[in-house]
């Protein structure tokens, strides 16, 4: 009897001893669970203040990069000298800050010292890039109008510019086809000497002004319009210009199309002072649209190479814009690092007036046929 009670003891410890290692386990289990969770919780929050501290390193960078080019337009309206160290070099970094007294050229710049405490902040590569190969605007629902008077580098010739492309789209985003808009794009331009009734009228390949309407399609559709089919088909008032369908592109969230120029009215030079489109965006638009604009050349945009941009796939140059200045901003926190871009506006303020006055002289009738591609003897 005494051997039986005492196995039954031993047995109920061992029960219990089994019952408490599991509970045990379970709880370093949860317990390392918990940890783990917290430990996940501060790196992540960690790192979105760092990311965040970077991105502000990287503005202060554009900020001060603005300060630069304003200085230098400044400089410029002054006659001063040593305007373009304010610039600086586009190939290299951080080349004008030396002109602000930020710093050494070259070196990056420290937004914040770093202490044991706190964490250290710097733009590290800050380029600014007057002269760009293309031009860029944002439009949505309260600004859908954008007019664009073209300016060109030093040295492009105006007469060789024979095409434009336009894209228009969403930048990072997962829209699709039905939520971009369909664009309205207007021509304008003269010769350097005109009068308003050529303004008003085609004359064979030449025109001073037209409209093509452009419809993103999910199949099909065309990359190119040639003048004839665009500009010059819609200052025809008895044929029917309508819409064009352009491949909206999934992958990109993009529409793109190359649309040839005309001739100006009489022949000649096309005037620069007079030369731009006017891009609509048609419908409800709830969403900002970038639309891109690029001008391409008949075989040379003249010039020297560093403002022509040969493509390589062997389609005809595009010329370099002098109407954007381009700021591309690196900063750092501690050793993680985020990089922006930025446009600043170099429109010339008169481009509206410009407009205004050629609007307020075209004849009520050919504004009215404009839109009305049906009806006969628009001109009497």
């Amino acid at each position: 009897m005494v051997t039986i009670k005492t196995m039954g003891r031993t047995k109920q410890g061992a029960a219990s001893f089994y019952m408490v290692a599991i509970t045990t386990l379970v709880l370093v289990i949860i317990a390392t669970s918990f940890a783990a969770i917290m430990v996940a919780e501060i790196a992540r929050t960690s790192n979105d203040d760092l990311a965040q501290s970077a991105y502000d390193a990287a503005m202060a960078g554009v900020e001060d990069a603005k300060l630069a080019y304003y200085s230098y337009t400044n400089c410029m309206k002054s006659g001063g000298s040593g305007c373009e160290d304010y610039l600086g070099n586009s190939d290299g970094c951080n080349t004008f800050v030396g002109k602000l007294g930020r710093g050494e050229n070259g070196k990056e710049v420290k937004v914040q010292e770093g202490s044991e405490n706190n964490m250290e902040q710097a733009y590290t590569c800050v380029k600014i890039s007057p002269i760009l190969g293309d031009y860029k605007a944002d439009m949505n629902g309260e600004n859908p109008t954008k007019i664009v008077k073209v300016e060109l580098a030093d040295g492009v010739n105006i007469n060789n510019i024979d095409s434009v492309e336009i894209s228009w789209g969403f930048e990072n985003s997962d829209k699709s086809i039905n939520d971009l808009p369909k664009l309205e794009v207007s021509l304008i331009q003269t010769a350097s000497t005109f009068t308003m009734e050529d303004f008003a009228m085609t004359e064979e390949t030449q025109t001073n002004r037209g409209t093509v309407f452009l419809e993103p399609v999910s199949a099909g559709g065309v990359n190119e319009i040639s003048a004839e089919e665009g500009f010059l088909k819609s200052n025809n008032k008895v044929a029917s210009n309508g819409y064009h369908d352009v491949k909206y592109e999934g992958d990109t969230g993009k529409c793109s199309v190359k649309i040839g120029l005309p001739e100006p009215v009489g022949g000649g030079d096309r005037s620069p002072k007079t030369f731009m489109f006017v891009w609509s965006l048609l419908g409800n638009v709830e969403d900002t649209v970038t639309v891109t604009m690029k001008l391409f050349c008949s075989e040379s945009c003249g010039g020297d190479s560093e403002i022509v941009d040969e493509n390589i796939d062997g389609d005809p140059p595009h010329a370099m814009l002098n109407m954007q200045v381009g700021i591309d901003s690196t900063g750092r926190a501690n050793d993680l690092y985020r990089r922006v871009g930025v446009r600043l506006e170099k429109e010339p303020a008169d481009a509206q007036r410009i407009y205004a006055l050629m609007a307020e002289n075209i004849k009520k009738e050919y504004a009215t046929c404009e839109n009305n591609f049906e009806v006969q003897n628009c001109s009497e």
